[in-house]
């Protein structure tokens, strides 16, 4: 999908430039009775990638989608520019509507050969 597409040029623009990177799969709504039920489940589909970059000694999160020019308001996506809260945010501020599939995450890096 888009979110894949994103993660993954973004990922690549890092390794490029030697920053430390990751793919993140995952799920992401901003409904957060959906989001609530991803955390509690042991096991759980993923609708969405992200990235998470290695930078002053600390991991920061990255959803290239999210910060990108559109928002999906469950129609359709419309445009309302730049959007910052997804951009080297904190794990604790991404994972409001953000949930890791760890499983997925380790495969999916394994698949690229980022074996960090």
């Amino acid at each position: 999908g888009i979110c894949e597409g994103y993660a993954t040029l973004f990922y690549e623009l890092c390794k490029a430039s030697n920053i430390k990177c990751e793919m993140v799969a995952g799920f992401a709504d901003n409904d957060e009775k959906k989001v609530v039920q991803r955390k509690q489940s042991k096991t759980f589909a993923s609708n969405h990638a992200w990235n998470k970059v290695f930078i002053d000694d600390e991991w920061l999160f990255i959803d290239v989608t999210w910060a990108s020019s559109g928002k999906y308001d469950g129609k359709r996506t419309k445009p309302v520019g730049y959007n910052p809260t997804y951009f080297l945010v904190s794990e604790k501020k991404l994972y409001t509507d953000h949930v890791v599939n760890f499983k997925q995450s380790i495969q999916r890096n394994a698949l690229i050969g980022n074996h960090n």
